[in-house]
């Protein structure tokens, strides 16, 4: 268990995220049973009205994974994991999250627009002579 423990945190995380909040999750992440998966599966479907094929499309791209999490096949743990962060990002806001179920860390959304400089220098005009500054 050390061993896995210590594989998982040395590789690095595409999120900066405090490593206690890392460790914990990947914790959570294992010990949470794929009926408890299931349970998070039929709230968020009978929520959204979505067909569970459509959510298993979008959290594993595989419309048939969540039938066959059903019907007693297994997951792994960084897929898992892939796909509970994915529907705690889709889970509606005004749709409680199951108390017994401990929900994943999920980072804010990063804007894919860069930042715009506020200082920016004025455009140079054509024939303009650039000078070298030196401080």
């Amino acid at each position: 268990m050390i061993g896995f423990l210590t594989a998982t945190l040395s590789k690095p995380h595409p999120v900066s995220v405090p490593l206690t909040v890392r460790f914990s999750y990947r914790i959570m992440v294992a010990m949470l049973s794929i009926d408890a998966f299931l349970r998070l599966v039929d709230a968020y479907c009978a929520a959204s009205g979505l067909a569970v094929s459509t959510l298993s499309t979008r959290l594993f791209n595989d419309g048939k994974r969540i039938s066959t999490l059903r019907a007693g096949r297994d997951i792994g743990a960084r897929r898992m994991e892939a796909a509970l962060a994915k529907l705690s990002s889709l889970w509606p806001s005004d749709l409680g999250w199951p108390a017994d179920i401990p929900r994943p860390h999920t980072p804010a959304r990063v804007s894919s627009t860069p930042p715009q400089p506020s200082d920016a220098a004025p455009p140079v005009s054509e024939g303009a002579t650039l000078e070298r500054v030196t401080a």
